[in-house]
């Protein structure tokens, strides 16, 4: 048990590692590429990534989280079964790249935009290959080595990039550099599964490329929504108001992503757990509902405050002047973030109890009414427009899933959302103090974050037991 216990703990700080590291990586890399590029600039390439993205889900189908699942359960025929997957994983990849050269080929984009599509479609595919093999980490339960191959990928990508615009080369270098960065995260994931976990044996079977697309085909539809969710937005903006305008609206959408996703990591170390207390104790299962939506609310309501209070100050210090119209898009997408905190852990929870058909359904609903209010908002109010409608997809998701579901989710804890919600207030009127006193935002941020810290453990919200338990866990004590 000692020794199970010891490899979750350690799997989870590699995982929240990758998922932090890797964020903050990226996030860095979309900041100078977006002072750097220029809003238009910056908009083609946010248009390249978001319609590339469009496709991913057909260079996977689902397989790749099929592979984790099957290679854990049977390492003997690991081999054959990473091989034979494997081969079939390559088809789908040039399957995929022929369907973005096609479709790419019939909208109508400049030149420089086209071809960066191309690029970016190719790292993507690289990286979706890369990830399969990474499968065999995940299996095996050595996390760390996933975690490299990122950091590595994201560190190689983000120095290049620095010094190649440093030198005066433009946009279509950085899609160059995109794809190098593709192939080399690929080539380390395949490394690192032929030196430390297996050799792949490829064969072509027919049968079983038939069997596994059959059985990952409810993974890849729900990816497939995800990614129409997530994506299709900067996508319309950029056909329908121009590229210029998806780089506004995406610079503060890479934002909001970076500040809702947050809450992944955290989820991910919790969903094992749920998905075990669904089995062991519901009671127990309750207890994690109640302390996962505490944690949520208790760092979601005051990023929402804060971010909404302070755009205009983030966008201009980490973008410049020239995003002043990504000020907007920021203040209406901050109203939202504890929203996806909350619709995160609604969407693992279901899962947790065998309820993931129900979430499918759910965003399937939501991911058609967010098209089409982008349809009919962003004519008249631009990216503006695509702001609104992702909010009300947000709100929309998270009343469906807790109406549908009312029977499984567990109660709200309405006591500790209203510690936080007074909290949070007490925050926000003291931020508005320090911006009319003209404090600048890193001096305002830290005050924020000390003066809720100290508000929330004056009201009770942080108990005394929650911080028995978390010096327990950062010991690296059993707890129950």
């Amino acid at each position: 048990m000692k020794g199970i216990t010891g490899r979750i703990i350690g799997n989870t700080f590699w995982l929240l590692l990758q998922r932090a590291g890797g964020r903050i990586l990226t996030f860095l890399l979309m900041i100078y590429l977006a002072r750097r590029l220029g809003s238009l600039g910056f908009g083609k390439l946010s248009f390249a990534i978001s319609f590339t993205s469009l496709f991913l889900i057909l260079s996977d189908l689902g397989i790749t989280t099929l592979t984790v699942r099957e290679v854990a359960r049977n390492k003997e025929k690991s081999p054959d079964y990473v091989g034979n997957t494997a081969i079939l994983k390559f088809f789908l990849s040039i399957f995929t790249f022929l369907v973005i050269f096609i479709s790419v080929s019939l909208i109508n984009v400049p030149f420089d935009t086209r071809f960066l599509i191309y690029l970016i479609g190719a790292c993507v595919i690289f990286e979706t290959m890369g990830g399969f093999f990474g499968a065999v980490f995940q299996a095996y339960e050595k996390m760390k080595y996933t975690t490299i191959c990122e950091f590595v990928e994201k560190v190689f990508l983000l120095s290049l990039a620095f010094v190649l615009l440093r030198l005066g080369y433009g946009l279509i270098s950085v899609g160059i550099l995109y794809l190098l960065s593709g192939v080399l995260f690929c080539l380390l994931n395949i490394g690192f599964v032929y030196q430390k976990f297996l050799k792949p044996r490829y064969r072509i079977d027919s049968q079983f490329w038939s069997k596994s697309l059959k059985q990952a085909l409810p993974l890849a539809i729900v990816a497939l929504i995800s990614m129409i969710y997530y994506h299709i937005d900067i996508v319309m903006l950029g056909k329908m108001k121009g590229e210029e305008v998806a780089g506004w609206y995406g610079v503060s959408y890479h934002l909001f992503f970076a500040l809702s996703m947050i809450s992944g990591a955290f989820l991910s170390a919790v969903f094992p757990v749920m998905s075990r207390f669904f089995k062991e104790s519901r009671e127990m299962l309750k207890k994690a509902f109640h302390k996962s939506f505490k944690v949520l609310v208790g760092a979601g309501i005051p990023a929402s405050v804060g971010t909404f209070l302070l755009s205009e100050k983030i966008i201009l210090f980490l973008f410049g002047p020239q995003y002043q119209h990504s000020i907007a898009a920021l203040k209406i997408l901050s109203f939202i973030i504890v929203f996806s905190y909350l619709n995160s852990l609604a969407s693992y929870f279901l899962t947790s109890v065998n309820r993931q058909a129900l979430t499918a359904k759910i965003i399937a609903l939501t991911t058609g009414i967010n098209v089409f209010l982008n349809f009919i908002l962003i004519p008249p109010y631009s990216y503006r427009g695509a702001a609104y409608a992702t909010v009300v997809s947000e709100i929309l998701f998270l009343a469906l899933i807790f109406l549908s579901a009312r029977g499984e989710i567990p109660s709200i804890p309405l006591i500790e959302t209203a510690k936080s919600v007074i909290s949070s207030a007490i925050m926000g009127f003291l931020i508005i103090v320090l911006i009319r006193n003209g404090f600048n935002l890193l001096p305002i941020i830290a005050i924020g974050v000390i003066s809720y810290s100290l508000l929330i453990w004056i009201t009770g919200f942080i108990t005394k037991e929650e911080k028995a338990r978390l010096k327990n866990l950062l010991l690296g004590r059993e707890t129950e």
